[in-house]
């Protein structure tokens, strides 16, 4: 029986796994390190200090891939183990809204995190939905922000916030972020940044002397457009050479629906600001946010 794949990006795949010992159900991020090694290196970087999934030590236990026979060992890069945090018990995230690493390894030219398993995303929820209510649609990106915020307090940047890497559960509203490959430290100009996607990557990044805060920001703002109106402000290029050019072009002219709240409107727009000196804040985010929903 083949491994069961469950997700696939640019630098890895994800796949089911399950702990024997816990019986936990957990996603098995798979990098190969002779290509993207300095992914995998910042992942498991920035969730040491974002995500704490266990007490810091390594735990020796066999982990099987789901339809696989092949047993790994985990722990066996110690190195790799997120810091304890005091009254963090196992499977407790730092943060509720950033996904918990539990453990990683490497085993030759491939790394491994072991990391929860979570429930589909927010854009397999805008497929199905087309969008959000603006009150519910808010709720959730309040706990985005708040995510954001803390990876920003802890002195990284994630580089590539989009609803295809937020998870997401409409029953339960689990929200969680993840995937932070392209993660960075705050000031660290020793790392090369490596781009986003390119419909959520904010105009000065062209430039290449971008400020990464600001630029989650937007990222944050093209997320909350997509999920309030289904669309994302220049998804009808067709190429990489018209998207540069339309995000030059600014972003004054992107459409917003009638029947959206003009507040709403308008903190979409000052997140959006084409020059990120002007950009909003994610404290100012969070708090507008709030007065909306006391409306």
């Amino acid at each position: 029986m083949k491994n069961v794949v469950i997700g696939e990006g640019r630098y890895s795949i994800v796949k089911q796994a399950i702990d024997s010992k816990t019986l936990r159900p957990l996603a098995v991020k798979i990098v190969d390190l002779s290509h993207h090694r300095d992914i995998f290196e910042r992942e498991v970087e920035a969730l040491k200090q974002l995500s704490v999934g266990h007490s810091g030590s390594p735990i020796l236990r066999p982990i099987r891939l789901k339809g696989s026979s092949k047993v790994l060992r985990s722990g066996s890069v110690p190195a790799c183990a997120p810091p304890a945090v005091q009254g963090a018990s196992e499977g407790e995230s730092s943060n509720p809204y950033i996904v918990t690493l539990h453990y990683t390894e490497v085993v030759d030219d491939k790394g491994y995190l072991y990391l929860e398993k979570l429930p589909g995303t927010l854009t397999d929820f805008l497929d199905e939905h087309e969008r959000f209510s603006e009150a519910e649609g808010l709720m959730v990106f309040y706990k985005i922000a708040k995510a954001v915020k803390y990876i920003h307090k802890r002195g990284y940047t994630h580089n590539d916030i989009k609803p295809e890497n937020i998870a997401f559960c409409s029953s339960t509203k689990l929200t969680k972020l993840f995937d932070f490959g392209l993660s960075m430290k705050i000031g660290d100009r020793t790392s090369s940044f490596k781009g986003g996607s390119p419909l959520y990557m904010a105009p000065e990044i062209l430039n290449k002397t971008h400020d990464p805060v600001m630029s989650d920001v937007w990222a944050l703002g093209i997320t909350l457009y997509e999920m309030l109106t289904g669309v994302v402000p220049l998804g009808h290029c067709e190429s990489l050479q018209e998207l540069v050019k339309s995000l030059a072009e600014g972003s004054s002219g992107y459409p917003y629906p009638e029947d959206m709240s003009p507040a709403i409107v308008g903190l979409i727009r000052r997140m959006l600001e084409d020059d990120p000196k002007k950009r909003v804040s994610v404290d100012v985010i969070l708090s507008e946010i709030r007065k909306i929903l006391k409306r």
